[in-house]
């Protein structure tokens, strides 16, 4: 895949995961995506942000996972909202890097 194509194709997944936002089962849309394509991508920035967006899904819904158990006990609302918040957060911000032509670091769950 040429770096013309990665891009392409890295921003089709992006608008997919910010529309995950609002609408949560595009997300499985984006992440089967981004697998498949993502080694095509090596090589290039847009690799990272593959796997940057798999490592977001996969922590989001392991925390979600979490939060619904422990909704339980009402505690499970705050990590259910938090985890919304950060899975938006980091999403918007790797579109943002995205745009700006930067690399992101996908192991990194949060900027510091």
């Amino acid at each position: 895949m040429n770096i013309t194509d990665a891009k392409k194709m890295s921003l089709v997944v992006y608008v997919l995961f910010l529309i995950s936002i609002v609408m949560p089962p595009v997300a499985v849309i984006a992440v089967v995506l981004a697998v498949m394509k993502r080694n095509e991508m090596r090589g290039t920035i847009y690799y990272n942000h593959m796997l940057y967006l798999i490592r977001t899904s996969i922590a989001s819904f392991v925390l979600w996972i979490a939060g619904l158990i422990l909704a339980l006990i009402v505690v499970g609302y705050v990590v259910l909202f938090c985890v919304s918040i950060w899975f938006a957060f980091r999403v918007i911000y790797g579109f943002v890097q995205f745009n700006h032509d930067q690399n992101v670091d996908p192991y990194k769950w949060f900027l510091a």
